[in-house]
């Protein structure tokens, strides 16, 4: 089931994301993957790029469905911002 998001004030600040910072670790992480009994493909993975304020998560999810003469496809992604001040960092 579907969740209406909730409209929030807090906005991704875009100055940080042209910082051309290092990337510190990348992985793409395959979820689930399967050929649907030779009538399709569905795949979900997850990927996480992690720089040095911030990380990202991807979530990709995607059908492709065979039928007669027909195809279909369904993609769905999602992407989260994390933002970790340097106060935090000095906790650790």
């Amino acid at each position: 089931m579907l969740k209406t998001p909730i409209p929030t004030n807090e906005q991704i600040n875009i100055e940080i994301l042209k910082r051309p910072d290092p990337i510190l670790f990348y992985d793409d992480i395959i979820l689930f993957e399967d050929e649907l009994d030779d009538n399709g493909i569905s795949k979900m993975n997850v990927r996480i790029v992690s720089l040095i304020f911030f990380f990202y998560l991807f979530k990709f999810i995607y059908f492709l469905i065979f039928f007669f003469l027909k195809k279909r496809e369904l993609c769905q992604d999602v992407f989260l911002f994390f933002f970790v001040s340097s106060l935090e960092l000095m906790e650790f």
